[in-house]
């Protein structure tokens, strides 16, 4: 058995704190999400990711809250999913490879190594 990082995206439909929204679940944009990630890595990022766009929150406990339009959480219209990126010091890789390689490549800017994915939930 492998045992790797695990990530759970889940949201509470009506606010009562119980988060009974799944991946493949429908739920109002209004809702809360929570973001688990049991095993992983100190210093791992959680990106959100929506049809909107994508923001990279830092977690300081073992669950990250959030609401879609606050926080710099991108408002999404029709699907939210989450990502767990271990950290891979992506701004010196950028201090060090910009000069050399240009700006206008993604072969500096990448990120290295995903831990782990979600699968969306849709909203409705």
């Amino acid at each position: 058995m492998l045992r790797g990082p695990q990530l759970f995206l889940e949201a509470d439909r009506n606010g009562d704190g119980v988060y009974e929204a799944i991946a493949g679940s429908e739920i109002s944009p209004a809702a809360t999400f929570r973001v688990r990630a049991p095993g992983a890595i100190p210093g791992s990022i959680v990106r959100i990711v929506t049809d909107a766009g994508t923001v990279d929150l830092q977690p300081t406990t073992s669950d990250l809250i959030f609401r879609l339009g606050a926080a710099g959480v991108p408002a999404a219209t029709k699907w939210v999913r989450a990502e767990l990126l271990v950290p891979d010091a992506k701004d010196v890789r950028r201090t060090a490879c910009d000069p050399v390689i240009g700006t206008q490549t993604t072969l500096c800017r990448n990120d290295l190594l995903m831990e782990a994915l979600s699968s969306p939930i849709f909203l409705r």
